[in-house]
């Protein structure tokens, strides 16, 4: 069987807008390390406030089917999906961008909203 496509809406649809809100800023922060996806499963470590937490999202047909897990305290005491999780697929989809802001140091994406990367990424 086929499994589902990642994008951003699946990835909202699995965690909600404010998990994904905070997953963004995760990433635009460079905390997402060694994102990687092998076939259907797609892991990262995550720098959280405290501590780096292992996040996986396990991709299916149906998003009934998608399995994720984070070791932080959110999601093995609630069962939720939290932004760990999903800056982790979102890492996968933003590549450069989380490259290029860990690469000049730099916290944020400039505030007039245009992304700059080095000419390397170019």
């Amino acid at each position: 069987m086929a499994t589902l496509e990642l994008t951003n809406n699946l990835l909202a649809e699995i965690g909600g807008w404010p998990a994904l809100k905070e997953a963004r800023a995760l990433v635009e922060r460079g905390r997402v390390i060694n994102a990687q996806r092998e076939g259907a499963v797609i892991r990262a470590r995550v720098q959280g406030a405290e501590k780096v937490y292992e996040a996986q999202i396990t991709l299916a047909d149906r998003v009934a089917n998608i399995e994720v897990s984070c070791t932080c305290a959110e999601s093995r005491r609630s069962g939720r999906v939290c932004a760990h999780t999903l800056a982790a697929g979102l890492a996968l989809l933003q590549p450069a961008v989380a490259v290029a802001l860990r690469a000049t140091g730099e916290g944020k994406a400039p505030s007039h909203g245009v992304r700059r990367l080095p000419r390397w990424l170019l």
